[in-house]
């Protein structure tokens, strides 16, 4: 439902990958490591922890595969459930916040940028693991809404440059 692919002229701009939405968000994101990737040295890894929502982030891993002016990208974006960034909390609450934490669905989404011969392949598709025992309602609507404002978020992050 929220899959996309398309083929485009534009390059893509290694700048959208570090910082926000914007040029002036600092607020949404917090980078974890930037860095040589441990499983390949062509490429760099980047961690951080996005805010995709009021309330909802995600965890981004991008890997950029050094290939002259034309990278390969490959964005993985996995919902963090009950986490807000701007929470202090103790270690006390954080344990008793994981022993009781309910068992949420798990919703992924994938960005793949591949420059092409003449043209560039951008694609951005889906990969959740749903729970066989089902959900009730609220969680339903709940995982829709995340599923469209990660798949947004992926959306933005490389159209808009």
């Amino acid at each position: 439902m929220f899959n996309s692919a398309t083929t485009t002229s534009k390059n893509f701009d290694p700048k959208r990958i570090f910082g926000g939405m914007s040029m002036l968000d600092s607020q949404s994101y917090t980078t974890l490591f930037c860095g040589p990737d441990p499983a390949d040295e062509n490429r760099i890894l980047i961690r951080k922890i996005v805010k995709i929502n009021i309330g909802t982030y995600a965890y981004e891993e991008t890997r950029i595969t050094r290939g002259g002016p034309r990278p390969v990208v490959h964005t993985n974006l996995t919902k963090i459930h009950g986490f807000d960034l701007d929470e202090k909390l103790s270690v006390q609450e954080i344990a008793i916040r994981a022993m009781h934490r309910p068992r949420p669905q798990i919703l992924g989404f994938s960005l793949y940028y591949k420059p092409l011969d003449r043209t560039n392949h951008v694609s951005i598709v889906e990969n959740s693991l749903w729970k066989i025992a089902g959900c009730t309602w609220t969680e339903w609507f709940q995982a829709f809404n995340d599923r469209r404002d990660m798949s947004a978020y992926l959306s933005r992050r490389f159209w808009h440059l």
